[in-house]
């Protein structure tokens, strides 16, 4: 992958462990809300430039998503707010 974006994206869900674990630590779940919506807000603008083409890489950009839709599906359940199946 060589996109910027998709690197952002990489970086972000690469964090999630360290912002649950201040989350959990300073008792405040508005972190683990922040992270989700920064993460879906940086998946969607990662995924709109490389949707239409079919492109070098695309098994590792299925892959990126998938990762993205269950990091997103779990942040969203330690909030206790279930995740839509599409939309």
């Amino acid at each position: 992958m060589k996109d910027a974006k998709e690197a952002a994206l990489i970086r972000k869900l690469a964090g999630v462990p360290g912002d649950i674990q201040r989350a959990a630590e300073d008792c405040k779940p508005h972190y683990i809300a922040n992270y989700v919506y920064t993460l879906a807000t940086c998946s969607t603008s990662s995924t709109r430039r490389s949707r239409s083409a079919k492109q070098e890489g695309e098994r590792a950009r299925v892959a990126l998503c998938v990762s993205v839709r269950n990091v997103l599906k779990s942040g969203l359940g330690l909030l206790r707010i279930e995740a839509p199946e599409e939309m």
